[in-house]
């Protein structure tokens, strides 16, 4: 499989991922889950928020703006954080059935996070080629 044909495939791939979690998000904030009892409302609202800020992690991977991206996929992480944390209230609450969303949730959490240090290695790498090709072009007259 030849790079630009991966490079694709991940932006495929990412791109369905946002809109996941912009479609969790947005269902989130139309129709609260009432399953995790009113203690966790404001976790509830805080998740749905920060999950629909995917849609601009969506429109970054179409547009190919990996600057975008970088910028709000640790919000979104963030997001998914806070609802692994109500997932992990249900299980001190309710028990170890709920573990396993917990913990899943927080696998996609951490994903997330590694996205975001890729993403972050390449907007260093952008900034270094680019202070590279402007003092190129300074010596010249």
């Amino acid at each position: 499989m030849n790079m630009r044909l991966l490079g694709r495939v991940e932006l495929a791939f990412f791109g369905v991922v946002y809109a996941l979690i912009t479609v969790s998000g947005a269902s989130v904030l139309l129709h609260p889950p009432r399953s995790y009892g009113y203690v966790a409302d404001v976790l509830t609202i805080g998740w749905g928020v920060l999950q629909l800020l995917a849609v601009v992690g969506v429109v970054s991977v179409i547009a190919r703006k990996p600057l975008w991206e970088w910028r709000v996929v640790a919000l979104v992480a963030c997001g998914i954080l806070l609802y692994a944390v109500v997932s992990y209230m249900a299980v001190s609450a309710e028990g170890f059935g709920h573990l396993p969303r917990a913990t899943d949730i927080t696998a996609l959490a951490v994903a997330l996070g590694a996205r975001f240090f890729a993403l972050w290695r390449k907007v260093e790498q952008a900034k270094i080629q680019a202070r590279a090709q402007s003092g190129a072009g300074e010596g010249v007259v």
